[in-house]
């Protein structure tokens, strides 16, 4: 919603489009990318913050990065609604391979389907494939 619907998000969507044709429209590059940062380094101390309620500082913790670059890549890099279901995807899956297959496994199979998703559709799910012509 804050992509599509805020002025802010409108520029910044314009500005990840094209670089170039958003200075060209008069979009300050510089100032979008610094919000950019700024707004994914907050939402990523908030789920830190929150991630450390859940769970005390143990070795556990990296397997949940670990399993976020699955998700969204499979889901598609450019389209957030892709990452999401990506993400559930993979829950589901880690889910039905430890419980049928072994618990040691599901690392195994996400990256599995990771890599045959790359092989089918390398943009993933969702995302779209983009032609460079020059």
């Amino acid at each position: 919603a804050f992509f599509r619907f805020t002025p802010i998000g409108l520029l910044m969507r314009a500005t990840a489009d094209g670089h170039e044709a958003a200075v060209v429209s008069g979009i300050n590059v510089n100032v979008m990318n610094r919000l950019a940062w700024a707004i994914g380094s907050t939402l990523a101390a908030v789920g830190g913050v929150f991630l450390g309620q859940l769970q005390l500082a143990s070795t556990d913790i990296e397997s949940i990065g670990l399993l976020a670059l699955p998700a969204v890549v499979i889901g598609g890099m450019q389209s957030i609604p892709g990452a999401i279901i990506g993400g559930i995807l993979v829950g589901v899956i880690e889910q039905l391979s430890s419980t049928y297959i072994s618990s040691k496994s599901s690392d195994i199979v996400i990256y599995g389907l990771l890599l045959l998703i790359l092989m089918v559709r390398p943009w993933g799910l969702f995302g779209q494939k983009e032609l460079g012509r020059v």
